[in-house]
């Protein structure tokens, strides 16, 4: 009885500083059980060690209590490093100083606004000087936006996601997101977009707005987009007809257009955003070790694209978006202008950016050099670093003191980390009731692009 009791105690109180350094110290239930079961590990193990003379018994309570005590430092060291605490904590004394706001930009008429393709639609230009619009306005005002999945998991995944992220949002809060977000695939592509155009179809005649991601595998092996190997080819190979690199490369941008003509013929306006985070150490197009894409390789792929889309399959209807990922880190990640293919082949930047406030933002200057490209600027994919998610009240509060120049902001979905979920959603981070109300924030009553501009 004394050992099963010993041992009840000693999973539970490990169980909870588990759960403290994963979740920080706003779960203050785990946090008492973790000290209390600590406490009560080391009066067991005294009581064998006083009382019973049992050596060997409270050696091994105490040994527990021990490691008990390192995970609960450990997790408060974590969340004592967490940005948004820090925020609450000492905000003016950690904010980077305001973004400026660059003439050039403002200064920009938009009768002179020029999309990255000279044959795009009369509402795809439309599209874009609404953007441009917005960056020359005193007031911030910020598009808000929310991913709804991959195309590869299929029509009833997608249908159950919308109703999780979008349903519930409009339910709780009475609105819905200016934005809807999709990735044409992760991986595999699908052999037909049906289903997943249907979805984004709809909300566009609603009034609302479309992004689309491209997240192909690798074309060099075949494997994975994770798979950073060439697999013996040149990087040339991939723009050489015939080659086998060449032959996967065109069967995945085939696939891809044939969904994006079906959106042309329907109307839609896309924000193109293909092979995103290309600066951090990600993916087979991206940065990595012996400069697996360099900036020369990944703007030809960049370029090839643009061109295939534009003349070969004839889509006018995308604006190009160029996404980096901030990089947060000293090493791993470039700048996030580095891959930058050229003002003539994007519309509008983007960045991808993960972390509980806006501290890290413009770290190594981040923010500042896509701003310096003049194109409108938006945080492409936003989802809190810690697994229960942030303050989005907090969080809009400061990007539009701090960061005026950002137009849209595309809340990203939540997946799942050795067996834990992650909330990266709107509806799953605090406060979506007034972040949807801010006058600020635009959400899909106030604007509609199935039937202005026409």
């Amino acid at each position: 009885m004394d050992k099963t009791i010993g041992i009840i105690f000693t999973i539970v109180y490990i169980l909870g500083a588990f759960f403290l350094g994963v979740h920080g110290p706003e779960l203050i239930l785990p946090f008492s059980i973790g000290f209390l079961s600590i406490a009560i590990g080391a009066l067991w193990g005294s009581y064998y060690f006083v009382k019973r003379q049992n050596f060997r018994r409270s050696s091994v309570i105490f040994f527990f209590s021990a490691v008990g005590v390192g995970l609960l430092l450990v997790g408060a060291i974590i969340t004592s490093r967490n940005p948004l605490i820090q925020l609450e904590e000492s905000r003016d004394e950690i904010l980077p100083p305001m973004a400026a706001r660059p003439k050039h930009l403002l200064q920009k008429d938009l009768v002179l606004v020029q999309t990255a393709d000279s044959k795009a639609s009369e509402e795809t230009r439309n599209v874009l000087k609404f953007f441009y619009s917005l960056s020359k306005k005193e007031s911030v005002n910020i598009l808000i936006g929310q991913q709804v999945g991959h195309a590869n998991e299929g029509g009833q995944t997608l249908n159950y996601n919308y109703s999780r992220y979008f349903e519930n949002l409009e339910s709780q809060t009475g609105e819905l997101p200016a934005f809807i977000g999709m990735d044409y695939g992760w991986e595999k592509l699908p052999d037909d977009y049906t289903d997943t155009n249907k979805l984004l179809t709809e909300y566009w005649r609603r009034g609302g707005l479309v992004e689309i991601s491209m997240s192909p595998s690798n074309p060099f092996t075949g494997g994975g987009l994770r798979d950073f190997s060439l697999g013996g080819h040149k990087y040339d190979d991939l723009f050489t007809l015939g080659t086998e690199a060449n032959k996967r490369w065109l069967q995945d941008l085939d696939k891809v257009a044939a969904g994006l003509q079906q959106l042309q013929m329907a109307g839609v306006v896309v924000l193109w955003r293909p092979l995103h985070e290309m600066n951090g150490d990600f993916f087979w197009w991206s940065y990595g070790e012996n400069d697996r894409a360099s900036k020369e390789e990944y703007n030809k792929l960049w370029i090839h694209m643009f061109h295939y889309f534009t003349q070969e399959k004839k889509l006018h209807n995308l604006l190009w978006v160029y996404s980096p990922v901030a990089s947060m880190w000293e090493n791993g990640v470039k700048d996030t202008d580095f891959y930058y293919p050229g003002e003539a082949y994007v519309d509008i930047v983007g960045m991808d950016y993960y972390n509980d406030g806006v501290t890290q933002l413009n770290n190594h200057g981040n923010y500042d050099k896509l701003v310096a490209l003049g194109k409108p600027l938006g945080l492409a994919e936003l989802g809190a670093d810690a697994r229960n998610g942030f303050d989005s009240e907090v969080f809009f509060k400061e990007l539009k003191l701090r960061y005026p120049e950002t137009v849209y902001v595309m809340y990203w979905t939540g997946w799942t980390n050795f067996g834990i979920p992650t909330k990266r959603a709107i509806i799953e981070n605090k406060n979506p009731e007034a972040i949807m109300s801010d006058e600020a924030i635009l959400t899909l009553d106030k604007i509609d692009f199935s039937r202005k501009n026409k």
